[in-house]
């Protein structure tokens, strides 16, 4: 899934109001969902949790702006962040019986006192609505009440559905690719400006408007006072784009490690019978062995560089693998499944 943020052309306070009620019913369907743990699954339709959900959020009060697929739409939202919760959760737990052993434990390597450290550090997640950031702000006096409480709105999310709609219920892209159109209802249409659209943006956009007026791909959207956010599928929208003609049996392979990853464009018949057409190895040796002796803490700049050098490094070695599936016309691409 990717997403686009994009900035609007200045600040609706039209949208607040419904990002007020849409708020209202994502936390109330969050806090249900917390407490009545017997929703397992959101498809779960027979599920009385989940009907007396439903009921308890068409009952809300002051959400006369919010419809059945605004309901449907915050109480999936909210099973994502519920699970996404209950899964840090468990990973601070996991943590947790390890900092108490390494506690217990009276020689200690260099290493496990390292992990101890980071392991003092870790905070028991809290699920609070707007970040924890925005309320730490507000309890130290940095932002005035109004600020944490518009901070504390969630965008307005509406679910992409391709057929009958063009690609969502609530929302399109406007044809001078400029514009997002917000339909919360039959009578009102309302117009968002979009500014710094990027090239690459602005040739997404296009091939997303083709897809909404075909009716060929579900569009995602989230959508604040000052910003619009917009999903889909990547290997949907990007299918015709490696729609070259493939040789059969050629094969690119990869071999990855920490300091390396090697690659191998083959056309194979057999173990005996195989031919070899293109291979290399891109090194990220010197990058990992910077500043490795100089024993920096985690917050150090150095390594932050490093580790966001790193990250831009592997994305360009992947975008230029694809470049080169596509000019030798690689029919399969292999990877090596491992469990060490």
């Amino acid at each position: 899934m990717q997403t686009l943020k994009l900035k609007l052309e200045r600040e609706y306070n039209e949208i607040l109001e419904y990002q007020k009620q849409y708020s209202v019913l994502l936390h109330t369907a969050v806090k249900f969902m917390l407490k009545e743990e017997k929703l397992k699954s959101l498809y779960d339709y027979e599920s009385k949790t989940k009907s007396d959900l439903l009921e308890k959020l068409s009952k809300l009060n002051h959400i006369e702006l919010m419809n059945s697929w605004f309901i449907q739409c915050a109480i999936s939202e909210a099973y994502s962040i519920v699970n996404s919760f209950n899964a840090k959760q468990e990973i601070y737990k996991s943590k947790e019986l390890l900092k108490n052993e390494l506690l217990l434990k009276k020689d200690k390597t260099y290493k496990e006192s390292c992990l101890l450290k980071k392991l003092l550090k870790i905070k028991k997640p809290k699920l609070i609505f707007g970040g924890r950031k925005n309320f730490e702000d507000r309890c130290k006096g940095l932002i005035s009440k109004e600020e944490f409480q518009k901070r504390r709105l969630s965008p307005i999310y509406s679910i992409g559905t391709a057929k009958p709609y063009k690609g969502n219920q609530k929302f399109r892209i406007g044809k001078d690719l400029r514009s997002i159109i917000f339909q919360p209802n039959r009578k009102s249409h309302i117009k968002f400006n979009i500014i710094s659209v990027a090239k690459n943006y602005e040739k997404i956009l296009n091939k997303l408007f083709i897809c909404q007026e075909n009716k060929e791909l579900p569009i995602t959207y989230k959508l604040s006072s000052e910003y619009v956010y917009i999903s889909f599928e990547e290997d949907k929208l990007y299918k015709n784009d490696f729609n070259f003609r493939k040789i059969k049996d050629r094969y690119m392979s990869l071999d990855l490690n920490p300091n390396y990853i090697g690659y191998s464009i083959i056309d194979w018949k057999s173990s005996s019978d195989f031919k070899i057409i293109h291979a290399g190895v891109y090194s990220f040796k010197d990058l990992n062995n910077l500043y490795v002796n100089e024993k920096l803490p985690s917050e150090d700049k150095k390594l932050k560089y490093k580790s966001n050098k790193k990250n831009y490094e592997i994305i360009q070695v992947a975008k230029n693998l694809i470049n080169k599936c596509c000019y030798y016309r690689v029919e399969n691409f292999v990877v090596e499944d491992l469990n060490i």
